[in-house]
């Protein structure tokens, strides 16, 4: 009997080394676990902070670009503004210089300035004369380029005539400015 029992005795012992090697493994496995979920847990959180700068950067990039589209806007209507201004004609010193044209600015009955030129002005004058002299002023001036006489009415002691008046454009911008 005393031979089984240390049979039985052996039998045990080697039963005990799968147990410590199992419960080594379980520990390891176990260690490699919590080491992943560390790692796990901190890669999330740099991914976090990644994606918080990611928002804060395209919110730069945003407000940046819709400055840059507001600024270039702004730009645009500056230069169409510019470009007006430019094309623009005074008419308050064309209707001037058209009046000191006439002797007496009694004489100037109507004048029709419009947006497209030419225009056309209606005068009061006591002769033919005066007329004929006020035509040929206007063509001597360098912003005209044509004068017709298209109506003339005898009424009473006087003439009442309407001119049209055809304007160089470019000479009409650079003599009467828009300067505002």
């Amino acid at each position: 009997m005393n031979t089984e029992i240390n049979l039985i005795e052996k039998k045990t012992n080697k039963y005990r080394i799968i147990y410590i090697f199992i419960f080594i493994i379980s520990s390891l496995l176990l260690v490699m676990i919590g080491i992943l979920l560390f790692q796990h847990h901190q890669a999330k959180q740099q991914l976090d902070t990644t994606l918080e700068q990611l928002v804060i950067t395209e919110n730069s990039i945003s407000e940046t670009n819709q400055l840059f589209s507001n600024k270039q806007y702004m730009n645009e209507v500056q230069s169409s503004l510019n470009n007006i201004q430019d094309n623009m004609v005074h008419y308050v010193n064309l209707y001037h210089a058209v009046s000191d044209l006439l002797p007496n600015n009694e004489q100037l009955v109507e004048i029709e300035l419009g947006k497209d030129l030419p225009i056309t002005i209606s005068t009061v004058n006591s002769n033919m004369d005066e007329t004929i002299t006020l035509l040929s002023k206007m063509d001597e001036q360098p912003y005209i380029l044509d004068t017709d006489l298209i109506n003339i009415n005898k009424t009473d002691n006087q003439y009442t005539n309407t001119i049209l008046i055809d304007l160089d454009q470019e000479k009409i911008k650079k003599e009467f400015p828009y300067n505002e």
